[in-house]
């Protein structure tokens, strides 16, 4: 399980309980936030955590409360040049061979628009190993977020189920399913 935009760690812990043999991956990039989960997870074996941004490419973001929300909806945005605070970004086909995937089981993204950024470009050498996604869109936040994911999975799985559970979109890869 990837759960990116791990925050304090709740959804990691929650999942562990869910899926006990499980290995986590849990991805925050807010410092303060990462300090947190670190110490939250502590009890459980088999969750790595990794303080990085998310995005299609290798590159450099700042974090931030953009859109003024508090510590649960910091924003990566990529920027030019390293600064005091910002912080390097990690690829999901990093993440993969970082920890020796081949599949991911579940993917949570709670990336607060950086969505846009992932599903963009890039996407073809992991997207179809993932079998259930678990994402947060942020459209409300940001305009033109959502659709280049909804593209990536039109394109990528040819059979998929789709659900919504609250604020959260839940896309099933049948054809990874039945793997």
């Amino acid at each position: 399980i990837i759960d990116r935009g791990a925050n304090i760690g709740l959804a990691s812990i929650v999942f562990k309980s869910m899926f006990p043999d499980t290995s986590i991956i849990a991805i925050e990039p807010d410092k303060e936030n990462f300090e947190q989960l670190n110490k939250n997870l502590k009890p459980y074996s088999r969750i790595h955590t990794l303080n990085k941004g998310i995005w299609n490419k290798k590159s450099i973001v700042q974090v931030t409360d953009k859109y003024n929300v508090g510590k649960w909806g910091m924003v990566t945005e990529e920027i030019e040049t390293e600064t005091a605070g910002s912080i390097s970004t990690v690829t999901i086909d990093e993440i993969m061979n970082l920890y020796h995937l081949n599949s991911i089981d579940i993917l949570k993204l709670d990336i607060e628009t950086a969505e846009r950024e992932v599903f963009t470009s890039d996407y073809d050498t992991w997207l179809p190993k993932v079998k259930i996604i678990i994402i947060e869109l942020h459209d409300s936040f940001c305009k033109g977020t959502a659709m280049p994911f909804f593209k990536a999975i039109v394109e990528i799985f040819k059979n998929y189920s789709y659900y919504q559970l609250g604020e959260n979109t839940i896309i099933v890869n049948e054809e990874q399913i039945k793997k």
